[in-house]
């Protein structure tokens, strides 16, 4: 989908097309002064972009490039990062090269599975808000097993160095799932795996090493991590450090999810 440069349109949707920032990011960015249009520092918030403008942000062009939507199989110590001073694996080593690329949904270094990839960032902000409900479903390998689930873990939460995790739903992954969802992940379930090691969390927020966190409270180690499934979205079909465009029904059941709570807030 391209912007069509005869139609005008004004100049904070253009920057959030342009995978620059959220509306009302670009709204901030006017105030403050970093958006020039033929050479002026832009003021007027209700600006309309005509064909022919060129619009500066910093001092560096932005374009409308083409809206891509990938999904993304990130493999185990590979950075979620544009950049590295340490040199580490970058996921957009593996993506096509393009400036407004942009991952939604923190994987840390040592984690692995599905992210999406995109250079829209309202569609992004469906996936990553905590408001709109949007389940992400990982499996995960804990250092001995789990003996019983308490439900009240899943029910009430538990606090852990300040912050409050309180998983959706939390179930022991059998093997006979794990054939049945045939993903194509390599040496899983690990070696030596036995019943009450394999461990599947269901959530629907995003708070940093979230999955981890809670299972160190709880007095275990996370040995290995994999997300694999992000709402609609899941990681069939693609080996560790594999990306493919996101089909039309994926993006349609992203876009119906976001319309649904965008009117429930009305």
């Amino acid at each position: 989908m391209k912007w069509r440069k005869e139609s005008p349109m004004r100049i904070n949707r253009y920057l959030a097309k342009c995978g620059l920032a959220s509306r009302r990011k670009a709204e901030d960015y006017i105030r403050e002064g970093r958006v020039m249009v033929g050479g002026e520092v832009l003021r007027d918030l209700s600006y309309q972009v005509q064909a022919g403008d060129r619009i500066l942000v910093d001092g560096k062009e932005v374009r409308i490039e083409e809206e891509v939507f990938f999904l993304y199989h990130k493999p185990r110590k590979v950075l979620v990062s544009h950049h590295d001073p340490f040199h580490s694996r970058l996921i957009y080593d593996d993506l096509p090269k393009m400036d407004s690329l942009f991952a939604v949904g923190r994987l840390d270094f040592d984690s692995e599975g599905l992210l999406f990839v995109t250079n829209r960032g309202g569609l992004a902000q469906t996936i990553a808000h905590p408001s709109y409900q949007m389940e992400k479903e990982y499996w995960v390998f804990l250092d001995r097993p789990l003996p019983a689930i308490d439900e009240a873990w899943t029910h009430f939460g538990l606090t852990f160095r300040g912050a409050r995790y309180r998983p959706d739903r939390l179930e022991f992954l059998s093997k006979e799932e794990i054939d049945i969802r045939s993903y194509t992940l390599t040496d899983w379930p690990p070696k030596g795996s036995e019943d009450g090691h394999l461990v599947k969390i269901i959530l629907h927020e995003g708070k940093k090493r979230e999955v981890r966190r809670f299972f160190q409270a709880l007095g275990y180690e996370v040995v290995r991590l994999i997300r694999v499934r992000l709402g609609p979205l899941d990681i069939s079909e693609l080996s560790a450090g594999q990306y493919r465009p996101a089909r039309p029904e994926e993006i349609r059941a992203l876009e119906e999810r976001a319309s649904m709570f965008r009117k429930g807030d009305n």
